[in-house]
């Protein structure tokens, strides 16, 4: 039920006994074993959690993004979508370079036209393709060799943001034209906190490779949503011309992850408790069918659940 689901990994009294995270071989080979992806949450996870929600997710940190997502916006808009009004255009590739270059400024201060932002961006996609191959995921499982290239990818984007970090360290926010960034709040931490490079690294490459197909993927089943369904459209464009609060677009929002159900990253459970009717014992795994709990007439009844209904 969504009621065991959010008790055993949202709520506070249990949220760090269901932290763990299982460790793939490809995630692993992508430089990701600490801090977040770290198999039980310590100390340097919880800082870098809170660096980060305080960063990217409260308010004030909001407020502070939102000139950067108008101009990434206006400039998907502006250019290649307005160039090619009338004809077909191929979505997706220009989502992920939109939200990439979104990340890269808000994250690292770099423009997306700079030669260290293209090549990184060339890694990424790298990285992301060769971790999507359905051959990695079999591998995974079946503990069969992985591609050799992944090794090469992390060599090579490691030295590059270890360039950019060697950099921001000398120069401090002076080198971006004093606006603080992510990597700056993230430096600030690691002086407080004691802990070393390879974190700072592995926060940055959790970032670059989570934080870009989730957003992008979203937003390609809302635009297409939005496309099919006139009236919703209408409405949706309406409340942001009026600049009004934009409650009805937040619904929008909400119910393209509940229609295109996004999958659960799955969870370890580190010590035996008991959730609802559920006993769960140390080193279970948990995932939660989070299509099935989406898709559950009975839990909505706003319409038809194979159906897109913001209302």
């Amino acid at each position: 039920s969504p009621e065991a689901v959010e008790e055993a990994l949202c709520s506070k009294g249990r949220m760090l006994q269901t932290a763990g995270r299982p460790s793939l071989p490809s995630v692993m080979a992508n430089g990701l074993s600490q801090g977040l992806s770290a198999s039980r949450p310590d100390a340097d996870w919880q800082v870098i959690r809170a660096t980060l929600l305080q960063e990217a997710f409260d308010s004030l940190a909001v407020a502070r993004t939102r000139s950067l997502i108008v101009e990434e916006a206006r400039s998907l808009v502006d250019g290649p979508i307005k160039r090619t009004m009338g004809q077909g255009i191929a979505l997706r590739p220009l989502l992920r370079q939109s939200i990439t270059g979104l990340l890269f400024r808000w994250a690292l201060s770099l423009d997306p036209k700079d030669e260290t932002a293209i090549e990184l961006e060339g890694l990424v996609e790298e990285a992301w393709a060769t971790l999507t191959d359905p051959v990695v995921t079999a591998a995974d499982f079946l503990g069969a060799s992985l591609p050799v290239g992944l090794n090469r990818i992390c060599r090579e984007r490691t030295a590059l943001l270890r360039k950019l970090i060697s950099r921001r360290r000398k120069l401090g926010s002076k080198s971006h034209g004093g606006r603080e960034d992510f990597l700056d709040a993230l430096l600030a931490a690691q002086q407080k906190h004691g802990f070393g490079d390879d974190l700072v690294l592995e926060t940055l490459v959790s970032l670059t490779t989570a934080g870009i197909s989730t957003v992008a993927t979203a937003l390609e089943w809302l635009l297409l949503l939005l496309a099919e369904d006139s009236k919703i459209r209408a409405r949706a464009r309406s409340e942001v011309a009026e600049h009004s609060e934009q409650g009805f677009l937040d619904a929008c929002i909400y119910e393209t992850l509940r229609l295109k159900t996004p999958l659960f990253i799955p969870r370890r459970c580190l010590e035996d408790l008991d959730v609802s009717a559920f006993h769960l014992k140390a080193n279970m795994l948990l995932l939660p069918d989070t299509y099935a709990l989406a898709h559950n007439q009975e839990l909505w009844r706003g319409g038809a659940v194979d159906e897109f209904h913001p209302e």
